[in-house]
């Protein structure tokens, strides 16, 4: 089925560091059930924001380290705190990732001349990054800010520090929805993101 209206998710990525800011498009492309087909089947996700598929990777470590399902994908209960062990490989790339997850406070974020209701969850512990073999050992921390009533994270901040040598790692990022190119139509919660 095609989409009624517009559904185009415009996601902004910045290196804390150095300050350098990519966009992320997210438009989509069909609704088959309860699966939603994003950027020519690229990206697929069940409503509510399970990831399903993601061939084309390119939101840093919001995308690199995302658990198997996605960072949330449906509205965490309040006090909630849950284990995670998994490991993510992307062509010679490997992550293996163990982190205690922690339902926190509840805010707003306005997007699209909308006032959502999010919800934070941090993801706090260790990552073992590297590529083929030879792994090295560092810190995880994330935040991610869910808006259940679009089902998707619309925040996300990492800083994940280890290694040495050659091999140290310091990434510092956030991925935010953009507030002003992001289109949500009023009929955006029948088909959730």
């Amino acid at each position: 089925a095609a989409p009624t209206g517009d559904r185009v998710f415009e996601y902004r990525l910045r290196d804390r560091r150095t300050g350098v800011a990519q966009a992320i498009v997210y438009r989509l492309d069909r609704v088959d059930g309860d699966r939603l087909v994003f950027n020519q089947g690229n990206r697929v996700e069940r409503t509510g924001g399970a990831v399903l598929e993601n061939k084309q990777p390119s939101a840093g470590d919001f995308d690199a380290a995302m658990p198997p399902g996605g960072w949330v994908s449906a509205p965490p209960e309040p006090g909630a705190r849950w284990s995670l062990r998994y490991t993510n490989r992307q062509l010679d790339r490997t992550l293996q990732l163990e982190l205690t997850a922690r339902t926190g406070e509840t805010s707003s974020f306005q997007v699209a001349g909308r006032e959502l209701q999010i919800v934070r969850v941090g993801f706090d512990g260790y990552v073992h990054r590297g590529t083929g073999t030879v792994l090295t050992s560092g810190t995880f921390k994330a935040n991610a800010w869910y808006a259940p009533e679009i089902g998707c994270v619309v925040r996300f901040d990492v800083r994940s520090r280890g290694g040495n040598g050659l091999a140290q790692f310091d990434i510092d990022e956030v991925v935010e929805l953009d507030r002003k190119s992001t289109r949500l139509n009023s009929s955006h919660t029948d088909i959730s993101r």
